[in-house]
């Protein structure tokens, strides 16, 4: 009984959450498919900020550009016109990229909205990124990307680090929907991960070579792991103790599963 009861209590304590992050107004018409483009050049920066804010859609995140940023927005509500500003200041370069009166509206039949943001690899970029409701996709593998803190309302998440050099502090936080993390690759810092989930699995693919070092927290749920081994209060793999870099993971469910898996593991692994 008292399980079924932190369920409820869970799953309205993240509907509500969800619910005010997207907004509670009338359902958005359909109006005409805009698509722009923006390119921003670095303009003397030596060092990105960049803050995107997002209350309802799709929204894809990778390398590739020659400049600092290349954006391809498209959208057919015009309070869903994004609205853009980038400031440089002692070598600073500050972005910001929100949704026009994105609160003010709720997702229908017909409507699109997909910004896809494709980032430079000449100076190290730190993302701050609050989504409301949707999806989200980010490739960083080869970005100099030094810090993510990421929160998401609703919808599911797929984020492939790659190995990094500079990545030192990940924050990934999802009140419902589920998480695909990949960590796979070589590392050349260490890292500290926190990442959140409060209905939905959490999946995460760790390195071979990078020692790795979890520790789990979990509601309701199971968690499964793959290369890994218990080691006190944690679980590591091979390579921990052993590399130059190591990363720390803080994983915490309310309510879903939580798999671990090293590299290409097939192995049953275990499950607590």
């Amino acid at each position: 009984m008292q399980v079924k009861e932190s369920s409820r209590i869970l799953l309205l304590v993240t509907a509500l959450t969800v619910g005010i992050s997207v907004g509670c107004g009338e359902t958005a018409e359909p109006g005409d498919l805009v698509e722009e483009t923006h390119i921003l050049e670095l303009r003397g920066a030596e060092r990105v900020s960049a803050e995107i804010e997002m209350g309802l859609g799709k929204i894809t995140i990778g390398g590739g550009s020659d400049d600092m940023l290349d954006a391809e927005f498209l959208y057919n509500v015009e309070d869903w016109k994004p609205v853009i500003e980038y400031d440089v200041s002692g070598g600073l370069g500050e972005l910001v990229i929100r949704q026009h009166e994105s609160t003010t509206k709720s997702f229908g039949r017909g409507l699109k909205c997909e910004w896809d943001l494709r980032f430079g690899d000449r100076v190290p970029l730190d993302l701050v990124m609050e989504v409301g409701a949707g999806e989200c996709r980010m490739d960083l593998e080869g970005l100099p990307v030094s810090g993510l803190d990421l929160k998401f309302g609703a919808g599911d998440v797929d984020l492939i680090i790659g190995g990094s050099r500079t990545l030192s502090d990940l924050d990934l936080e999802a009140g419902a929907g589920d998480i695909m993390l990949d960590l796979t690759g070589d590392w050349d810092v260490d890292m500290d991960a926190r990442i959140k989930a409060g209905v939905g699995r959490v999946r995460i693919r760790l390195p071979i070579d990078t020692g790795v070092r979890v520790e789990t927290q979990k509601g309701i749920g199971k968690v499964s792991m793959s290369g890994l081994r218990r080691k006190g209060s944690y679980y590591v793999n091979e390579a921990y103790g052993d590399s130059d870099a190591t990363l720390y993971i803080e994983v915490e469910t309310g309510i879903g599963a939580i798999e671990l898996r090293v590299g290409e593991a097939e192995d049953e692994g275990v499950t607590i």
